[in-house]
């Protein structure tokens, strides 16, 4: 079920490599799967040692599984060029999404078959980092 509403493994590990921490994320990639991502209490009861095991781990080898949602909010609404503000809006369609910036343009990235708006977002977000439109956190 969630595979159908979060982004894939190949999209999130991009998204990772790009910067892209996850804080927002409540969901990870597990082997073929996403799965809720657990809370601290699972550990409890561990040392020191093994929680910041886990913790290393966590961050080498889980890739963050994104919802639609949550890619949509890391687009921003402004972007700064040259002292100049430029605001920003984002459309979303069946088949694509859409992301307008003041004198600057129309981006838009289609939906692959068989893939979910989540991971059609993700792909935009790639694309406008990659071609410094914006920058992560920005």
């Amino acid at each position: 079920m969630l595979n159908k509403i979060c982004t894939d493994l190949e999209t999130s590990k991009k998204l990772k490599e790009l910067g892209v921490v996850g804080d927002l994320s409540i969901y990870k990639h597990s082997e073929f799967r996403v799965e809720p991502i657990p809370n601290d209490d699972k550990h409890r009861g561990y040392t020191e040692d093994q929680r910041e095991f886990y913790r290393k781990a966590t961050r080498e080898f889980v890739y963050k599984a994104y919802t639609l949602e949550q890619i949509l909010e890391m687009l921003p609404k402004e972007l700064n060029r040259n002292s100049l503000i430029l605001k920003c809006w984002y459309s979303v369609q069946p088949d694509k999404i859409k992301y307008f910036t003041d004198n600057v343009g129309e981006y838009a990235e289609y939906r692959k078959e068989g893939e979910n708006l989540a991971t059609t977002a993700a792909r935009l977000l790639i694309k406008l980092v990659e071609d410094k439109i914006i920058k992560i956190g920005e």
